[in-house]
């Protein structure tokens, strides 16, 4: 992945538009990433691949929820309260 400097990104913004076609482009401020830049293709390809893992969590859900294997609520938070404060 190429890495630019926000300073960088204002003098070549055109290079890093071609780049970006190519594979994502980190953008760093202060030495830290700040942001990706990406193709609108491998944007799309990104919202795809979320849109498949939440489809496949769902299913799971419904899947579970058929077979009876059900969870109170109450109790989840609970047990979840109790490892959060340890």
């Amino acid at each position: 992945m190429e890495t630019f400097r926000s300073k960088d990104r204002q003098n070549r913004f055109g290079d890093l538009l071609m780049k970006a076609q190519i594979e994502p482009v980190c953008i760093k401020r202060y030495n830290k990433s700040t942001a990706y830049m990406l193709s609108a293709s491998g944007l799309e390809e990104f919202q795809e691949y979320k849109l498949h893992v939440l489809c496949e969590k769902i299913a799971k859900g419904i899947n579970s929820l058929e077979k009876g294997d059900l969870l109170d609520g109450d109790k989840v938070f609970d047990e979840l309260m109790e490892l959060a404060n340890g």
